[in-house]
C-alpha cells in the first residue's frame, strides 16, 4: 500500500479544505508514492518520535499538529524543527499532519472530547461556512437517467430531477459556449446534487467521463451551511437523568483529561446544575462569546487568559484542562479511523510524547 493511499483514507475522514487559513494542515516529509510499511499516530513529532517509527518499522508519521508551520529557510539543525525534519528525511520516514481540519470535522477532537466526557453532541459551536456546494448538469432528457447515476456513482447522496427550457439553460451558463440545444426541440432536464466543496471535483469528473461533449453543461453554486457538523468546538449535553453538579462536572473533567489541576471559574455555585456544555481542543478562547451565546453552563477548553476569566465571570464557568490534555485524543482518532479504513495495517500510537507543561 502506497502512502498516498493512507493519507486518502485520513483525508475522507478530515478533509483538507476544512483547515483554517493560517494553517498547514497536509503532508510534511516524504514521498506520497512510497510503499507503506506501518504508521505511527502522535500528537506532536519530535526526534523521539521519529526514532520510534523507525523502531516499530514504520516510514510514516501522522500527526495532529503540524511539524512544519512556519516557513524554513534552511534545514541546520538550529531548532527543534530543522532537527526533526532533518531527522524524518535521514531515517526515509514521511509525516502527514491534519491539524484544524481535524478540529473542524464530524468525530474530531472536540466531538471526541464530548464523547469521553459521555456527552451528546447537539451542534457546533463556531460553523464552517461555504462548504456546501450544488451541482447542476442540464442535459437533453434522454440522457438524464445515465447523469443522475453517474452522479449517484460519484459519491452524492440524493439526486433531484427536474425539466427545464432550453432558454434558462442558456441563461444559466451563459459565459462560455453556448450548449448544443434547440428551444424548439430539445427537452431538457436538469439534474442537481447537493455536495461538500472537496467533493465537487469528483461530481465534476463523473460528469466529464459521459463523454457528452457540449450536450452537457454544468452549474456550480454555493449554499448556505445546511449540514451544521463542521465547524470549531461543540456543543453537547448530558443524557437524560445523567445530569452532575458543577463541582461534580469538575471532578469528572480531571479524572476523564487527567489532570490534577483544573483551571476554572472562581465564583461558581458549586451545586449548580450543568445542563449545557460547550467544548474545544486546543486553544479556544476566542470562542468564549459563542459558548455564553448558546447557553452553556460551562466551557471546557485551553489556553483560557487570565482577562477571560475575569471578564467572563458570571456568564459562564470557564474550565481550561490544557492544550495537550484536550488534544492527546487525537491519537485515538487516528488509530481507529485507520484500522476501520485499513483492515490488517500496522497502526501503531506513540509510546514516547510528554506534555511539554510541567506542573509543580
Amino acid at each position: 500500500m502506497r502512502i498516498r493511499a493512507v493519507v486518502s483514507a485520513l483525508e475522507s475522514f478530515a478533509p483538507s479544505a476544512l483547515q483554517e487559513g493560517w494553517d498547514n494542515t497536509g503532508f510534511q516529509v516524504g514521498s506520497l508514492g512510497a510503499e507503506c510499511t506501518g504508521v505511527l499516530v502522535c500528537l506532536d513529532v519530535s526526534e523521539a518520535v521519529i526514532s520510534e517509527a523507525v523502531e516499530r518499522g514504520c516510514n510514516l508519521v501522522v500527526s495532529h499538529h503540524p511539524l512544519i508551520f512556519k516557513g524554513l529557510k534552511r534545514i541546520a539543525g538550529t531548532s527543534v524543527v530543522e532537527r526533526t525534519v532533518a531527522a524524518a528525511i535521514r531515517a526515509g520516514v514521511s509525516v502527514y499532519s491534519t491539524h484544524t481540519s481535524l478540529d473542524s470535522t464530524e468525530g474530531g477532537i472536540s466531538y471526541e472530547m464530548a464523547r469521553m466526557l459521555g456527552l451528546r453532541p447537539a451542534g457546533v459551536l463556531a460553523g464552517k461556512e461555504g462548504l456546501d456546494v450544488r451541482v447542476t448538469a442540464y442535459v437533453p432528457r434522454e440522457l438524464s437517467e445515465d447523469v443522475e447515476l453517474a452522479l449517484l456513482d460519484s459519491g452524492a447522496e440524493s439526486a433531484l430531477t427536474t425539466d427545464v427550457s432550453a432558454a434558462r439553460v442558456v441563461r444559466a451558463v451563459a459565459a462560455g459556449d453556448l450548449p448544443e440545444w434547440s428551444a424548439e426541440h430539445e427537452a431538457l432536464r436538469a439534474v442537481s446534487v447537493d455536495v461538500r466543496r472537496w467533493e465537487v471535483r469528483n461530481a465534476v469528473d463523473a460528469l466529464n467521463g459521459l463523454g457528452l461533449g457540449r450536450r452537457l453543461r454544468v452549474e456550480i453554486s454555493a449554499l448556505e451551511n445546511q449540514s451544521g457538523v463542521y465547524g470549531l468546538g461543540v456543543v453537547a449535553r448530558p443524557a437524560e437523568g445523567e445530569e452532575l453538579t458543577m463541582s461534580e462536572f469538575a471532578e469528572h473533567v480531571k479524572r476523564v483529561f487527567g489532570v490534577k489541576r483544573l483551571r476554572i471559574s472562581s465564583g461558581v455555585s458549586p451545586d449548580s446544575p450543568v445542563r449545557t456544555v460547550a467544548l474545544c481542543g486546543g486553544s479556544g478562547g476566542e470562542f468564549i462569546g459563542r459558548a455564553v451565546g448558546c447557553g452553556a453552563d460551562v466551557y471546557v477548553t485551553a489556553d483560557i487568559r487570565y482577562h477571560d476569566f475575569a471578564d467572563y465571570s458570571g456568564s459562564i464557568c470557564l474550565m481550561d484542562v490544557g492544550h495537550f490534555e484536550s488534544e492527546i485524543c487525537a491519537k485515538d482518532i487516528f488509530y481507529r479511523v485507520l484500522t476501520k479504513k485499513i483492515p490488517n495495517f500496522a497502526v501503531y500510537k506513540s509510546e514516547l510524547e510528554k506534555n511539554p507543561v510541567n506542573y509543580l
